[in-house]
């Protein structure tokens, strides 16, 4: 075994790694399976791309929605932006960066240039004549599509990117007119449509932008939705209740909108609480087969079945559920999450939606990954496992997979499923021949990199997003998440250790997510282990100092300013200008200052003030001389966390 390890600035270099003949733990083995098992999605990925994005308008950077029929060539906000397009642009953040940084930029310019119909409200567009699909505009559909675009393409692509993107930008312009143009009168005030689909998706659209923003208008929309579906137009007491897609969005999105409520207005989520439970009850009552997984549609007034299939969706519901459990403690709700996992044996094969197609199996992937993050269950894993591969099998050699807009969805539960087989671990720059694998110990994660030719880069890993992004007092399980597996904090420190050596290296969680660099030597393995380090460790670039006296909120707010100032070496980015770091402690302390009765600790003066525009809603980023940046928010609880130590 030929190893020569190196440390620079507390970063692993591996000159050469472990001889593929040499390892027999099978945590390392379980790592090494996993990835490649992992890179299966990745290169599905790959291929998706170059397939659908060869399928674009010649005039356009846009995608038809279907292949099916070579004289229908439209781009609709519902289908093409929804389900598509977003999955392009996720899989090209993670495998083709240029396309991710030009391409995809000029499919999001078209969208808007060419379909924004009613103010930024975005309608179907022929790409063969280019224009508009119908020659009026319908509210209606119009309304539909904004909804669903914002859901299902703009909140996935914000929950594994982050809000300091273009898509995050359009969905808060999509909300915001979609607010403008509510005209659905309620006694508690207008809303968006009249049915369950389009509130359902404003409900998860406008909570997860109440949570990264604090905007009150979202959530007091969300609220305004809620109380009436909760106490005027009871889902519980439909004639006709969906519960897959298409109708069951609004069952999650209630539980998501009581969650944002316990933060925000506590007092109505007191009254929402009951109401909310009694629907929950009912449809667990009457909506459920014998196995725990839901039924397609129900009569929910009478109990009628109206159709026995079992959802692919089944999970999207039982995320709420879930998320009611972690929130309010309710055990029941868990017991029908683990009921419906336990039973995913017995549906080995089983064809969703009446038929055996990818996107039945990619919506029951996602159900079954998002929960498994929560409730672990081995046969409910091996489930996963037997899906994913089927579902890939589907993809043609060309890329495409089944012709039509259901195509991103595939991809998106097969990155779901890679991220869990890697532990949210990855590489950059990817390559076809570079995988990522891992598994959990008692204390950390084992990780695999194996590449069959030199590669050097960055082994990069994930972060707790629901608080890094949105801000969420907890995470909890949701649709169109990207589940969170090993997220070390930025804070924190964690022991990293190669195998075959006894030292090792302390690095925080700021340097985890930035990367650390790393050489592989082809046809070989790198293994390291990732771990908390032990209480009182350093990171391997900060000496420890002696301890001070107990500072106050206020005397800690003045530290991380002064911290700011001293920091000349970086720079300050916001909403795309750079500011010298003088500059940036003038704007964070002219903003603190006309907050000052409202900020009361040093972490809401992060999260309040210092870590992102107030009239955008993007992030503050840090940028360092290499070029790499960093959200000033995590590089300010870093500091925050030395000046509590006593050690800045």
């Amino acid at each position: 075994m030929l190893r020569n390890t190196t440390i620079a600035s507390g970063l692993f270099v591996i000159l050469t790694a472990v001889s593929a003949y040499a390892q027999t733990l099978s945590p390392q083995q379980q790592a090494e399976a996993n990835a490649v098992e992992a890179q299966k999605a990745f290169l599905a990925a790959q291929k998706f791309i170059a397939g659908w994005w060869d399928q674009r308008d010649t005039d356009t950077a846009l995608i038809p929605e279907n292949l099916r029929n070579p004289q229908i060539r439209n781009w609709t906000p519902k289908n093409s932006a929804a389900d598509n397009w977003p999955y392009m642009v996720i899989a090209a953040r993670f495998v083709h960066p240029s396309f991710y940084q030009n391409e995809c930029l000029k499919t999001l310019d078209d969208e808007q240039r060419l379909t924004n119909r009613v103010r930024r409200l975005a309608d179907d567009f022929n790409l063969m004549t280019n224009q508009f699909l119908f020659p009026q505009p319908d509210m209606t559909r119009i309304i539909f599509g904004s909804a669903e675009y914002a859901k299902d393409g703009l909140i996935p692509i914000t929950e594994i990117l982050g809000p300091n993107t273009p898509y995050f930008q359009r969905m808060r312009d999509l909300a915001d007119d979609l607010l403008a143009e509510s005209r659905v009168q309620t006694r508690f005030g207008p809303i968006p449509a009249a049915d369950h689909e389009v509130n359902g998706d404003m409900l998860q659209v406008l909570s997860r932008l109440w949570w990264a923003t604090r905007d009150d208008r979202y959530l007091d929309m969300a609220l305004r939705i809620a109380q009436h579906y909760l106490f005027d137009a009871p889902p519980a007491k439909a004639d006709r209740l969906r519960l897959r897609d298409h109708g069951g969005e609004i069952v999650n999105g209630l539980c998501e909108a009581y969650l944002a409520a316990k933060q925000g207005r506590p007092d109505v989520a007191a009254k929402l609480r009951e109401p909310l439970l009694a629907n929950l009850d009912r449809i667990l009552e009457i909506g459920r087969n014998e196995d725990g997984l839901l039924y397609n549609q129900i009569n929910a007034a009478t109990g009628e079945i109206q159709n026995k299939g079992a959802a692919d969706t089944w999970g999207y519901i039982l995320d709420g559920y879930y998320a009611l459990y972690l929130s309010d403690g309710i055990e029941r709700y868990r017991d029908a999450v683990r009921k419906a996992l336990a039973a995913l044996p017995r549906y080995r094969d089983y064809s969703w939606e009446g038929k055996d197609g990818a996107d039945g199996m990619a919506d029951a992937l996602e159900s079954a990954v998002t929960l498994l993050r929560w409730e672990p269950d081995a046969a409910a894993f091996d489930w996963c496992a037997h899906t994913y591969n089927k579902m890939l099998a589907v993809q043609k050699p060309n890329g495409i997979i089944e012709g039509w807009h259901g195509d991103g969805n595939v991809i998106r539960s097969a990155m779901m499923w890679a991220f869990y087989l890697s532990q949210g671990a990855y590489v950059e720059p990817w390559r076809e021949d570079v995988a990522v694998g891992a598994v959990r110990n008692s204390e950390g994660v084992v990780i695999c990199v194996k590449a069959d030719k030199d590669w050097s880069g960055r082994l990069v890993f994930d972060r707790p997003r629901h608080r890094d992004y949105f801000h969420m007092a907890a995470d909890y399980p949701r649709i169109n998440s990207f589940a969170e597996w090993f997220t070390p904090q930025a804070e924190h420190l964690y022991r990293v250790a190669a195998a075959g050596r006894t030292d090792a290296l302390s690095l925080s969680g700021s340097e985890l997510h930035a990367g650390i660099p790393l050489t592989v030597k082809g046809g070989e393995r790198f293994f390291c282990t990732v771990q908390p380090a032990p209480a009182g460790g350093t990171s391997a670039s900060t000496a420890p100092a002696p301890a001070k006296a107990a500072l106050t909120e206020q005397e800690k707010i003045a530290a991380l300013l002064d911290a700011v100032a001293k920091a000349k070496d970086l720079a300050f980015v916001r909403n795309d200008t750079e500011w010298p770091a003088s500059a940036a402690r003038q704007l964070m302390e002219s903003k603190y200052a006309k907050a000052k009765d409202k900020i009361r600790t040093a972490e809401e003066f992060i999260d309040q003030i210092a870590s992102r525009s107030s009239t955008t809603g993007r992030a503050y980023l840090v940028k360092f001389k290499d070029g790499r940046t960093t959200e000033s928010a995590y590089w300010l609880r870093a500091k925050l966390k030395e000046i509590e130590a006593g050690n800045l």
